[in-house]
């Protein structure tokens, strides 16, 4: 019922599961044997039961692990190496699963519903800081780096390598209280980005247009229309 006992009964969890799997596989080579001498299996329900009562503790469990786990490389790891999308859809997943578990623990076992309310402040908490993950991992912010000079300015902390910024730095120096300028800073490098794209793109078009020239029965060659170019 403690969510800060995480690792022990993680462990714990891991080593009961794998004593349930091999009850089943004795039981399995006891039917086998069973069936050989012509005899009925014989059920064994204390186990069935067990396995089914355990089940939803070992899915808290484990994803209460996972997570954490997960946390602890977002919160840490190198900032720009973030992706939004898939933290997002993860951490929706993650919401999803504990509400299931929550709907069962609530009526079965108040020490589960423990751990569950710890999970479910962790996940508001992260959420909380998503936002700055969402605006300050974009393609534009990372392609355009001097963007990050404004990013510094606006929320008053010394230039920084990105490569040594964490989501925990960042909280802890207090963006989550600029997210306005924050956002202005981001759209800004959005927009400026998509217009660098398109440049780019017209510049890659413009290095195919050829300037074709044909043979004219004088012995010189004329220039071709050249009204696609122009038009371009």
């Amino acid at each position: 019922n403690d969510y800060k006992t995480l690792s022990n009964s993680s462990r714990e969890v891991s080593s009961l599961r794998d004593s349930l799997v091999k009850a089943q596989e004795r039981v399995r080579q006891f039917n086998h044997r069973e069936e050989i001498f012509k005899q009925p299996p014989t059920q064994y329900e204390q186990l069935a039961d067990l396995i089914k009562q355990f089940e939803p503790y070992n899915k808290m469990w484990d994803l209460a692990f996972e997570f954490d786990n997960e946390l602890q490389e977002w919160c840490t790891g190198q900032f720009i190496k973030l992706t939004y999308g898939t933290i997002e859809k993860r951490v929706e997943q993650v919401n999803r699963e504990t509400f299931n578990l929550k709907r069962i623990f609530q009526e079965t076992s108040e020490d589960a519903m423990k751990v569950i309310t710890v999970m479910e402040e962790k996940i508001r908490e992260f959420r909380e800081q998503m936002p700055l993950i969402e605006l300050l991992t974009t393609e534009a912010m990372l392609r355009k780096p001097q963007h990050w000079v404004d990013v510094f300015e606006a929320c008053e902390m010394p230039k920084t390598e990105l490569t040594e910024l964490s989501l925990q730095k960042l909280v802890e120096a207090g963006f989550l209280g600029h997210r306005e300028e924050l956002e202005a800073i981001s759209k800004r490098a959005e927009n400026q980005w998509n217009i660098d794209k398109k440049l780019s793109g017209i510049t890659d078009k413009i290095k195919q247009l050829q300037l074709e020239l044909m043979p004219h029965k004088t012995g010189i060659h004329l220039i071709k229309t050249v009204e696609e170019i122009q038009q371009f």
